[in-house]
């Protein structure tokens, strides 16, 4: 059975990997490395990517590409401090380490919300 990239991210994962070091140990992974690239290869690039996002994101589906597209887009406008943390956010789920963002803005959000409903407890 083939896996997916998912599930050998997520074996990595499972073994303790995470932020740069998961990235590594999926940049040497043949088999991620030979699955990402027929993947990227199928997909039409209407749009050009920074050499720096291939290397940062994942992108290995249309819909990441036009995510990014998308995304790139909006950082033009003037947005507010709440749309900018969210395309923020939006970026960081186009990484091989979505998980680690996601556990650090989680964890802000816990402790702005629990000191507060401490203080109203008092």
């Amino acid at each position: 059975m083939k896996k997916s990239l998912r599930q050998i991210e997520d074996r990595y994962v499972r073994k303790g990997f995470s932020g740069a070091r998961l990235r590594r140990a999926l940049e040497k992974d043949k088999e991620y490395a030979n699955l990402l690239s027929r993947k990227r290869s199928r997909i039409p690039r209407k749009a050009k990517v920074s050499k720096a996002d291939r290397k940062r994101y994942v992108l290995s589906t249309s819909k990441d590409h036009g995510i990014l597209r998308m995304v790139c887009e909006l950082e033009n406008y003037e947005l507010s401090d709440f749309d900018r943390d969210m395309i923020d956010l939006i970026r960081t789920q186009l990484e091989h380490d979505w998980r680690t963002p996601l556990m650090k803005l989680l964890q802000r959000l816990h402790k702005k919300y629990k000191s507060v409903t401490t203080n109203q407890q008092k």
